[in-house]
């Protein structure tokens, strides 16, 4: 018994960082994601709409409507751009909760599988590649404490998901040290889950061969080839489906479909530049002002330069390989994505942090590590400071939030008087209505790659989230416009469609003038009827 105590002292003792950590964050998470149990999308502050990917996903595998649907919904879905493994995982954690609570249990169970994940994530890289105690609470501490941690902590995105199995990966890759083998399994799975590390590929690929050095190249290629294998195999659990391909190549087809509409968007915003991203994407969001943002990276660059110089003679490439990691991971958003959501430059930052604390960790002189941990830990403490003062009450307040309540109110009130005045009416949204998990996953069955199945009685909501200009594509008998009101979204966000708000405002004035009237309205809910 005394030596039983003992050792979960030892324990405590050598892991308080990583227990004090995931005590504190999953608490916190815990507490977070009970708002908006009902419908996410009438929170502007996190892209609410997204989570109705994800719940819908999940909700067709654990109630299907027949074993086929149950089948394809597993393996394809009616989105695949995302990997499967991120739904069915999200599935079989909840199913019970599902079972028991409903769809609010569903969507509580989803959030939280998420936030372990980013944990688990994290402490995973601080394990591979931190010693120090100190070193992983700045890692922990800095990553964890940014504004868009907390949004994937409510938001159930594949990042978090993604960042594991990188983590997992790295764990492998660096135990062998950067060699071939099974490990490359991960990576098939991280790039399943999303293909912002597509970059990364020819880095992971090329680094065995650079290490082992041209005298192995013969013997190596052979271990490059079954690692791209293992590579390949990852990639079909991620998205079964794929494995269908030969005989159905629909699906293949659709997932490069998805990879090239990825890069492209009819939202994006073609003024935007590189500094616009370096300075309130990346300034702004993570390290609170941009000038913080490009010291950030100026210290990236220069402990990536100092790296790459001594690379031929370091025992050790940690550092390195994490900075470039970063740097690709991050930049390659900046260069070429049109529309600023720093969310999509998350990883890339987690592993720019953790590089540049190994960098700092390895440095033989004592002068030279105490000014890059005295800088690393600025930025730490900034993004902490930020996180008590700005990000966290911000995030544990959006249920309160005037805007919010307003919207949601007007909301229930536009759709209590459609279902009363119009009972049985196909009614379609631009998706910032506040709408129900609930009437959302029941709304629009579906078989993947066939027919719809038959809609259920009752008014039934079709959510056009976004691409408002489809709105009238669906057999609609009412049509309800919120924050993406043609008018308004003209009026308010002139670089969001660019090139394409005259075309979707003739649209809606056609549509207006011919078919439909307006009915009523509800604050900034405005509901139409056809004629």
């Amino acid at each position: 018994m005394i030596d039983q105590d003992r050792g979960i002292k030892s324990f405590m003792t050598r892991y308080v960082v990583e227990i004090t950590f995931t005590v504190l964050y999953l608490a916190m998470a815990s507490i977070l994601n009970l708002q908006f149990l009902e419908g996410s999308n009438i929170n502007t502050v996190i892209a609410g709409h997204d989570e109705y990917i994800t719940v819908k996903e999940v909700y067709s595998i654990l109630h299907p409507l027949s074993w086929k649907h149950f089948f394809l919904a597993l393996i394809a879905g009616d989105v695949i751009f995302y990997g499967r493994i991120m739904f069915y995982l999200d599935a079989a954690f909840a199913w019970l909760p599902f079972r028991i609570w409903g769809v609010e249990g569903m969507v509580y169970t989803i959030r939280m599988v998420h936030s372990v994940f980013l944990v688990a994530g994290l402490l995973l890289l601080a394990h591979t590649f931190l010693k120090s105690r100190f070193h992983k609470a700045l890692f922990l501490t800095g990553s964890g404490a940014i504004f868009y941690s907390l949004y994937f902590v409510m938001m159930p995105k594949p990042e978090p998901i993604q960042l594991f199995f990188l983590a997992l990966f790295l764990f492998y890759f660096k135990r062998k040290n950067w060699s071939f083998g099974w490990h490359f399994i991960l990576m098939g799975i991280a790039f399943g889950l999303k293909f912002n590390v597509l970059l990364l590929l020819p880095i992971v690929f090329l680094i065995p061969f650079l290490k082992k050095g041209v005298h192995a190249w013969q013997e190596i290629v052979i271990k490059s080839l079954k690692s791209f294998g293992f590579f390949i195999a990852g990639l079909i659990i991620a998205i079964p489906c794929l494995l269908l391909s030969p005989i159905k190549p629909v699906y293949l087809q659709a997932y490069i479909h998805e990879i090239k509409a990825g890069i492209g968007k009819s939202y994006d915003d073609l003024s935007l530049t590189v500094f616009d991203w370096l300075q309130r994407g990346f300034g702004g969001y993570y390290l609170g002002h941009w000038i913080m943002g490009f010291i950030f990276m100026a210290l990236i660059l220069l402990a990536t330069v100092l790296q790459l110089r001594k690379v031929r003679y370091n025992n050790d490439v940690s550092a390195l390989i994490l900075l470039v990691f970063g740097l690709v991971m991050t930049w390659s958003v900046m260069f070429t994505t049109k529309r600023l959501w720093p969310h999509y430059i998350w990883t890339g930052f987690i592993f720019m942090l953790l590089g540049l604390i190994v960098f700092a960790a390895q440095q033989t002189s004592m002068k030279q590590r105490r000014v890059y941990l005295a800088f690393i830990s600025m930025f730490s403490l900034v993004s902490f400071i930020f996180f008590l003062n700005r990000d966290l009450p911000m995030y544990a307040n959006l249920d309160k939030n005037k805007e919010v309540i307003r919207d949601s109110a007007e909301s229930k009130m536009a759709i209590d008087y459609i279902r009363y005045r119009y009972p049985g009416a196909q009614v379609v949204t631009d998706g910032s209505l506040l709408y129900p998990f609930s009437d959302f996953v029941k709304a629009k069955p579906y078989h993947p790659f066939a027919s719809l199945l038959p809609l259920p009685a009752g008014t039934t909501f079709n959510w056009s989230g976004d691409h408002p200009e489809k709105i009238w594509n669906h057999p609609a008998d009412i049509v309800v416009f919120c924050k993406r009101h043609p008018e308004r979204m003209m009026r308010e966000h002139p670089n969001v469609y660019a090139g394409q708000h005259e075309d979707l405002y003739d649209l809606y004035k056609r549509m207006t003038k011919a078919d439909f009237v307006r009915d009523t309205s509800f604050g900034e809910v405005i509901v139409y009827g056809k004629r």
